[in-house]
């Protein structure tokens, strides 16, 4: 009887460990777009924890127009060169393999306030996120 009880716990436990959980991070970017893929990966290759928070499953880029000799169009276009391309797979790649880069997709945000030095920011799934630096990348932003 003892055991089950214990083991009952400790599955209850872990059942809500995921619930409520906080994401800390360096750099929170919010936004689907070019600008929030490039800020957040830009942040990542600089060394710093950075978390791009997205309301859509995919990012809504825009295709980089003309030859771009620098930055990371150019980078996304040395990326694409000589292949058809299917760009939610491509960028997908690309920010699964950035080391410090994390993408939360599909979710909302409720609320937002400074908090102490940062930002801190409860998500629609539950969880909050705590950041040092907020970019808003949205297009109205």
């Amino acid at each position: 009887m003892k055991i089950s009880f214990y083991v009952l716990l400790v599955c209850t436990f872990f059942a809500f460990q995921g619930m409520g959980q906080t994401v800390k991070t360096d750099v929170l970017v919010v936004g689907n777009g070019s600008n929030a893929l490039a800020a957040g990966i830009q942040a990542s290759v600089s060394g710093v924890k950075a978390t791009i928070l997205m309301r859509e499953a995919d990012f809504d880029i825009i295709n980089p127009a003309g030859s771009l000799s620098s930055g990371l169009q150019a980078e996304y276009s040395m990326r694409a060169s000589g292949k058809a391309v299917n760009t939610s797979n491509l960028i997908k790649s690309w920010t699964d393999s950035t080391t410090n880069l994390t993408v939360i997709k599909s979710v909302s945000w409720t609320k937002l306030k400074r908090a102490g030095g940062g930002w801190s920011m409860e998500l629609s799934d539950g969880r909050k996120i705590r950041a040092h630096v907020l970019v808003n990348a949205e297009r109205s932003g």
